[in-house]
């Protein structure tokens, strides 16, 4: 039976369907009461079987917003990437503060509420994440006429945070941080990373195949990322011009060739058990990759036993670009290691002048006049 409709008199009808069967084998009922023409009472069975037929079996007055959320992520099509992260910013965010509530229910004041405790919880841009899965979620709900409005739209789009300031690391800083990662598996990873410049998606997913030691050169053919429920992902880099060769100084290469030995002699040591199946550069003592969803944890401890202001592993490509171009490289030099395509946005965005870069512009400026003269 798809559904019946029952006469209850005085433009009253009772609309009743099926839903499935419960695990023990018997039939789910659904029933509503609707007033209105016998025509209208049609449509709207019509509609509740065209919700039951895509996933819906809860009636959708009583429909929780986990409850309809859960549906969502089944029905919208995506990557498994984002649909783990979507599924990580539903369970951290919007399930601990409106989960439970009826999904007609939910008011603009309730998602004001959600974002303002996300970026209280963690910040600006988790809450504009949240804000746009809402929003796109709860859209759909609308398009089903499970809701008659978003209550999303009533609400402001929270302000990302500002591109946070990036910081220029001076010799004296950089050879500080290497002392206090002595000896842990990040060491290598940030020599590298001072030398080359890499992105550390692309440090983590460099392969042994991928560096020259006669050369010297490494070349970035691919990229690490963490996806929340399914681990790291390999794949390509951030862009075409991404995939580049790196030039190393003779001094890089041999911390290289060190690491190099010391992974063979660990491989003999722990045998079948050695995990380093991809061939990986950075790796633990027993061949696991170095894990990214704790990375940049480990690297804030580093940072802080080093006795140095706060600063992010990005801030070590930073410093590379920022250093070479005071020591006048190329700017297309300083580009093409970055591996940027147009090097105006590797001077303007990372390339910052320093106050050494305008003392000695104010030198050679006086310089020059003292010359004239």
């Amino acid at each position: 039976m798809a559904g019946t409709i029952t006469n209850r008199g005085n433009q009253s009808w009772r609309l009743t369907y099926d839903v499935g069967r419960s695990l023990d084998g018997r039939r789910i009922r659904r029933t509503e009461t609707f007033h209105g023409s016998h025509d209208d009472a049609e449509r709207r069975l019509t509609h509740l079987l065209s919700q039951r037929d895509q996933g819906f079996d809860v009636e959708p007055h009583k429909m929780t917003v986990d409850e309809y959320l859960h549906h969502w992520l089944s029905i919208h099509k995506t990557t498994p990437q984002t649909t783990a992260r979507y599924r990580q910013a539903i369970r951290i965010y919007v399930s601990p503060s409106i989960g439970t509530m009826r999904l007609n229910r939910v008011k603009p004041l309730h998602i004001q509420e959600l974002l303002a405790g996300a970026e209280k919880k963690t910040s600006a841009a988790s809450s504009t994440y949240v804000f746009a899965v809402l929003k796109m979620a709860l859209q759909r709900a609308v398009r089903l006429s499970v809701l008659a409005r978003n209550p999303v739209e009533g609400v402001d789009r929270p302000k990302p945070d500002s591109t946070p300031a990036m910081r220029v690391l001076e010799p004296a800083q950089i050879a500080t941080l290497q002392a206090a990662a002595e000896g842990t598996d990040l060491a290598p990873v940030i020599a590298l990373a001072l030398a080359t410049g890499a992105r550390r998606g692309e440090l983590l997913a460099l392969k042994w195949s991928s560096v020259d030691l006669d050369t010297p050169t490494i070349t970035i053919a691919a990229s690490a990322r963490f996806e929340p429920g399914t681990g790291v992902v390999y794949g390509q880099p951030k862009t075409a011009k991404s995939r580049r060769t790196i030039a190393i100084a003779n001094d890089t290469a041999e911390m290289l060739r060190t690491l190099h030995r010391n992974q063979k002699e660990r491989r003999l040591k722990w045998g079948k058990s050695w995990a380093n199946a991809e061939d990986l550069v950075f790796v633990n003592e027993v061949g696991e990759p170095i894990p990214l969803g704790s990375f940049n944890l480990h690297f804030k401890r580093i940072v802080e036993k080093a006795g140095l202001a706060p600063c992010r592993f990005h801030d070590l490509r930073h410093t590379h670009g920022t250093l070479l171009a005071g020591a006048g490289i190329n700017p297309k030099v300083v580009s093409d290691r970055l591996g940027h395509s147009d090097v105006k946005f590797t001077l303007n965005r990372y390339v910052t002048p320093t106050q050494d870069h305008q003392r000695q512009a104010a030198e050679a400026f006086s310089a020059l006049l003292k010359k004239a003269h």
